[in-house]
C-alpha cells in the first residue's frame, strides 16, 4: 500500500493536464467556438502562398515525369509543362485566377486515354 501512495502525487501532475483528471483517454464533447477548417473565401495564408512557391519547382518536375511516363498519344508533354511555366499565375492551386476546369479537362483526358489502352 505505501507503494501506491509514493506513486499518487505523480500520477496527480497528469490529471492537471487531463480535462476529467484521468490518465485515461475520455470522451468529451468538442468546443463548438473551435474551427479547424478556415473558409474558402479567405483564400490562402501568406504562409501557404510561400509554400507552394517554394514547392513549385518539385510538383512540376513530378508532372513532366508522370506525364513522359504515361505516354499519351498526341499528347506533347514538354509543350504543356512549357505552357504551365508560362502562364504560372493562371494555372496553379493558390492563384487568384486558377482555372480549375483546365485541370479537370486535363484530369479527363489522361483517364480516357488510360482506359483505352487497357481496353
Amino acid at each position: 500500500m505505501a507503494a501506491l501512495e509514493a506513486r499518487t502525487p505523480a500520477m496527480s501532475s497528469h490529471s492537471v493536464l487531463s480535462p476529467l483528471g484521468s490518465y485515461t483517454p475520455s470522451v468529451l464533447q468538442c468546443p463548438s467556438n473551435i474551427s479547424f477548417v478556415r473558409p474558402a473565401s479567405e483564400g490562402l495564408s501568406p504562409t501557404e502562398a510561400a509554400w507552394l512557391q517554394k514547392r513549385r519547382p518539385n510538383v512540376i518536375a513530378a508532372l513532366e515525369s508522370y506525364l513522359d511516363r504515361v505516354g499519351i498519344p498526341g499528347f506533347n508533354t514538354s509543350e504543356y509543362i512549357q505552357a504551365l511555366i508560362e502562364n504560372d499565375a493562371g494555372h496553379w492551386p493558390g492563384t487568384q485566377r486558377w482555372r480549375e476546369r483546365e485541370w479537370q479537362y486535363l484530369f479527363a483526358f489522361i483517364v480516357r486515354e488510360l482506359l483505352q489502352l487497357f481496353n
